[in-house]
């Protein structure tokens, strides 16, 4: 019965960490952690008690995600790029023009590999290399590169 206590806690800390790399959350690997830490407890105090197992599971646990939140965890990626703002994405991209663009009168042409409207300020020839430089939800704005 000794090493009971280190098996359990050897195999919740490995169910955490499997169900950990399904989710991909974060939020499971300081219980995981924790069960690791345990199962060294365990390891090297076999004659605790069952209370003392799960309060010092419980404590464990909760200070190894609150490190893991304040440290590891970065919540704001990239709060300059707005991926759902596809042409904002576009900006300042450069591309040869395939169809010619009248000025002022949006026109279908390709930008890399999908269809957009174009619109720009001058009339500009068919394969003048031209730079996004803004837009709205359905025409984008551009210019030809000098």
């Amino acid at each position: 019965m000794t090493n009971f206590w280190f098996w359990l806690w050897l195999g919740v800390a490995i169910g955490l960490g499997i169900l950990e790399v399904l989710g991909t959350t974060g939020f499971l690997l300081g219980a995981a952690a924790a069960g690791v830490l345990m199962a060294a407890i365990a390891w090297f105090f076999p004659e605790l008690g069952v209370i003392f197992h799960l309060l010092a599971y419980a404590v464990l646990a909760t200070i190894a995600t609150l490190i893991y939140f304040k440290f590891f965890r970065d919540t704001d990626p990239a709060p300059d790029v707005d991926l759902h703002d596809k042409i904002g994405t576009m900006i300042d991209t450069e591309f040869d023009l395939q169809h010619t663009v009248s000025a002022g009168r949006p026109t279908r042409t390709f930008i890399h590999d999908t269809m957009w409207l174009v619109k720009g300020s001058v009339t500009m020839k068919k394969g003048t290399r031209v730079r996004v430089i803004g837009g709205d939800t359905r025409v984008v704005q551009i210019e030809p590169v000098s």
